[in-house]
């Protein structure tokens, strides 16, 4: 890879689509729509006991399947890093900005932690707007509007969080030190 080239990476689908801790939502409107069902209707202690295991086995899978999905939303070039996907808020950071990059193999995922300089402005959102985005993306509609958990910062220290699947850590070190020589590229243990 040349120093013109880029990079990307697959990011888990459930940090571009839903605001942080956007994957309970299933759970959430499975819950409503199992209390309107029970709520409707009059059945007895065995189906209602049925039905709630039916959707609580729904609601899992469902949540399992966007948490195993990913979209193409990580790409880095000598200009910087720009994460986000299509029609979606996005963020672009350039190398400066970077201080470090942190990669941790996890379970199923390899978390890249981009932790920013100290001199750049990091916009945190606090709790009440967190619970704001999760009732605005558990409304009708309002998934589109709610701001994705991958471009929404971390404090202490100010970083970014972004789980990547598909790749190793090797292979996301070695192609970010491509793109990015000279900025501080650290794999966790």
């Amino acid at each position: 890879m040349t120093a013109n080239e880029s990079y990307s990476a697959y990011v888990r689908l459930t940090e571009c689509a839903f605001p942080r801790g956007g994957r309970w939502l299933f759970f959430y409107w499975f819950a409503v729509m199992f209390a309107v069902l029970v709520w409707v209707n009059e059945f007895s202690a065995a189906i209602v006991a049925a039905v709630f295991v039916v959707f609580a086995l729904a609601a899992t899978y469902i949540s399992r399947q966007f948490d195993r999905g990913a979209v193409q939303a990580l790409s880095a070039d000598p200009d910087g890093i720009t994460f986000g996907s299509r029609g979606r808020p996005s963020c672009h950071l350039s190398w400066a900005d970077i201080q470090e990059l942190r990669i941790s193999q996890l379970r199923r995922v390899v978390l890249l932690e981009i932790l920013t300089a100290p001199s750049v402005e990091v916009r945190y959102r606090g709790l009440g707007w967190q619970i704001a985005q999760l009732v605005l993306a558990g409304l009708p509609f309002g998934l589109q509007r709610s701001v994705p958990a991958l471009v929404t910062p971390v404090r202490c220290p100010a970083s970014y969080r972004i789980p990547l699947l598909r790749v190793s850590a090797e292979d996301l070190r070695a192609g970010l030190a491509a793109v990015a020589p000279g900025t501080p590229i650290v794999i966790a243990s």
